[in-house]
């Protein structure tokens, strides 16, 4: 399959950190309020606990005490999201006075059409499983919607170690493509939020180098 009809179409960027006092008074909509000079959100909700703001469609980002999650409908390159997750990070950052983040957590996910005259269904069943009729008949299953193959690496190159999760399988609203995703979680901390956006570049070149080379190898 070309790499050149790879589309980027989900990011989410996760991050703990030392846990803040209950959320008390104007904090929370005051960091609304900077969040939206330089950022759309259409929906403010909020209590003692956290925060979520909303842009239907495109974003979501929800603040907790000991933690916040950074989802993005990914209609835009690499590099104006890992430009927004930087920014939102650090505003969110300064706002409570978080002084250190662990355990970077970062999901994309990428659409591949695949080769014309085939499904994804047939893709993954051939390439990937090499599943029968007679297979799928214990299952009382009429129709098969799709098939995902999920694998676990543990990296032991990385001095503080990485896990990494790659998921190849039919994209249900269009079987027309497959879905490539990758999710990595590393043990250490991010004092400075500026390396959030070299980090989330390397994770996505290992998405479009590495894990669509497997993919690639299942869709032959």
């Amino acid at each position: 399959m070309n790499r050149d009809d790879l589309s980027l179409s989900f990011a989410s960027l996760r991050l703990m950190y030392p846990e803040r006092p209950r959320f008390e008074g104007s904090l929370l909509p005051s960091l609304n309020a900077e969040l939206a000079e330089r950022h759309t959100f259409e929906t403010f909700m909020h209590d003692h606990d956290g925060a979520v703001f909303t842009q239907e469609g495109r974003r979501t980002l929800s603040v907790f005490r000991g933690s916040l999650i950074l989802d993005q409908i990914a209609a835009q390159n690499i590099d104006l999201i890992k430009r927004d997750f930087t920014d939102i990070v650090e505003v969110v950052k300064g706002k409570l006075g978080i002084p250190v983040f662990w355990e970077p957590n970062i999901a994309l996910r990428a659409l591949w059409p695949v080769p014309e005259g085939t499904d994804g269904v047939t893709v993954m069943r051939q390439g990937a499983l090499t599943l029968n009729d007679d297979q799928l008949e214990a299952l009382g299953s009429v129709a098969v919607r799709g098939v995902t193959l999920k694998v676990f690496v543990d990296d032991e190159r990385q001095e503080d170690g990485r896990h990494v999760t790659v998921e190849v399988g039919t994209y249900l609203r269009d079987p027309g493509q497959l879905f490539i995703e990758l999710t990595q979680l590393e043990h250490r901390q991010i004092e400075t939020v500026a390396r959030l956006e070299p980090w989330t570049q390397e994770a996505y070149d290992y998405l479009m180098e590495q894990v669509a080379t497997f993919a690639d190898t299942i869709a032959r």
